[in-house]
């Protein structure tokens, strides 16, 4: 599990990054097909998310190299964000097992322009 922070996003535009799960002793990317990977972003002591991104949504797409997946949040999406530090998390659920794979935060900033 990694712990940290995400890459600045703005609430006026598209959110995009990409991942890499690896194994740490192989230091190679572990294969993920098939895998469900849930981002779940809230406000901090806000229980419920502000913001999902899932393989079954479409905002996360696995690519075709071992233990790479992508991350797009459309900016319409993002819109809906206010400009704050969200609490973030990402889980991947493969073969029956679910593991978390990162807690962290999110900061979102205003993009000022309507």
């Amino acid at each position: 599990m990694y712990i940290g922070t995400l890459p600045t996003a703005s609430n006026r535009g598209v959110y995009a990054q990409d991942f890499l799960v690896f194994d740490d002793a192989t230091e190679e990317g572990i294969d993920l097909a098939g895998a469900g990977i849930l981002l779940e972003l809230r406000r901090p002591g806000c229980p419920s998310p502000a913001l999902s991104a899932s393989t079954g949504n479409g905002r996360i797409a696995l690519a075709t190299e071992p233990g790479r997946f992508a991350l797009t949040i459309p900016a319409e999406a993002m819109r809906g964000l206010e400009a704050v530090a969200y609490e973030a998390g990402i889980t991947i659920t493969q073969n029956g097992e679910t593991t978390q794979f990162f807690i962290g935060t999110l900061p979102v900033l205003d993009g000022i322009v309507s």
